[in-house]
């Protein structure tokens, strides 16, 4: 069973990815939060609208992503990817209208001018961001392959048990009724 252990090691890759661009998210979020003020100055200098609101609103956004890259990642994929295209937008717009003032992408860490490199940043971080192999895939040919069923229900188990013991973390720290849980997990997916 060479070809599964690839399929494996190829999944196993594309979670480490998955969990890097989650990182990358964090980081942003929590500089930005750290410094309110010099995130509106980075927001007000790239001409967007209500820089108070968005200070605010981009973090959270961003952290968001993060957990969802690593709670459900084909659900956090998506977003992160179109996340990733809007900020390369507006910066693709500024480079090309010849603004060079910094972005403030990573907070207080990113007080440069922007350049292309940002944009080449942005995109190695949309190529980790896709999914590129389902995992849907894995559950059919991992059996047709003879890959032996013990092992591969044990992967299923150890590769979904983070996901679920940050649900029962976030149950049992928020103290939060269930259906509340719920009601928010369904926006945030279906949103």
């Amino acid at each position: 069973p060479r070809g599964c252990r690839h399929q494996v090691g190829l999944l196993a890759v594309t979670g480490l990815l998955g969990v890097a661009v989650a990182v990358v998210f964090a980081v942003a979020s929590i500089t930005k939060l750290r410094d309110p003020a010099g995130t509106r100055r980075s927001l007000s200098t790239m001409g967007l609208p209500a820089p108070r609101v968005l200070a605010i609103a981009i973090p959270v956004v961003e952290i968001l992503t993060g957990l969802l890259l690593v709670i459900d990642p084909r659900t956090g994929g998506p977003c992160a990817v179109a996340l990733l295209v809007a900020f390369s937008t507006l910066i693709a717009g500024r480079l090309l209208a010849g603004q060079r003032q910094g972005c403030g992408c990573f907070g207080t860490w990113s007080t440069g001018d922007l350049s292309w490199r940002d944009l080449a940043r942005n995109a190695v971080l949309v190529a980790a961001a896709v999914p590129f192999i389902p995992f849907y895939i894995f559950r059919v040919l991992s059996p047709t392959a003879g890959y032996p069923l013990k092992r591969y229900m044990m992967a299923v188990f150890l590769g979904r048990l983070p996901r679920y013991y940050v649900f029962a973390l976030m149950g049992s720290t928020l103290n939060t009724p269930n259906l509340a849980i719920s009601l928010a997990l369904m926006v945030i997916t279906c949103a």
